[in-house]
């Protein structure tokens, strides 16, 4: 794969206030997401998309990220992207959490915590199943299995990061919900 510039990091400002945090429904399906409860976040800033592999691969060449901090590669791993080529613009996944940690602070900056994450996943904290708001997910949305059980909307691997514009936040947050698992600190 040829990373070549990652280019700078889009931000985007995310002003903060007060939302429901959680699941009302008693048919919640994690029991974490329960009980819902008013939480408060000051205003910070995140990126505007899931890191991609050019992006990670900036800080292991700075010298910032170094192994063993790289993603692992091949054997059960056949789905992660990193050294994979074309998949530049893909996210960067199967790092570990001190990875990911690492990457944030040779950006100058941090994971958001939980209650950050999903209160710009839900626009603002409103009152939204989805990052796009109410309707049904689908790959129209975001990438997810496909209706034929294969990930990826039927690729079989992730997709480039902000492939599904539809599904963004309504302060343009790519990929909330779909392609990677996000680490939290919390």
């Amino acid at each position: 794969s040829d990373y070549g510039d990652a280019g700078p990091v889009d931000w985007v400002a995310i002003s903060g206030g007060t939302y429901l945090q959680g699941n009302t429904s008693i048919d919640s399906t994690y029991y974490t997401e329960t009980p819902a409860h008013n939480v408060t976040v000051p205003s910070f800033a995140m990126m505007r998309n899931e890191v991609t592999c050019a992006e990670y691969a900036a800080c292991v060449l700075d010298g910032a990220c170094f192994e063993p901090s790289e993603p692992e590669t091949g054997g059960v791993l056949e789905h992660c992207n990193w050294l994979v080529w074309g998949r530049d613009d893909h996210p960067v996944n199967c790092l570990y959490f001190w990875a990911a940690e690492q990457y944030c602070a040779w950006l100058g900056g941090r994971m958001p915590s939980e209650s950050e994450w999903e209160y710009a996943a839900r626009s603002l904290g409103k009152d939204n199943e989805y990052p796009w708001g109410a309707a049904e997910p689908s790959c129209d949305y975001a990438v997810k299995y496909s209706a034929d059980g294969v990930e990826g909307c039927g690729t079989g691997h992730t997709w480039p990061v902000c492939s599904k514009p539809l599904g963004n936040t309504e302060q343009g947050l790519c990929d909330m919900a779909g392609n990677v698992y996000e680490w939290l600190p919390d």
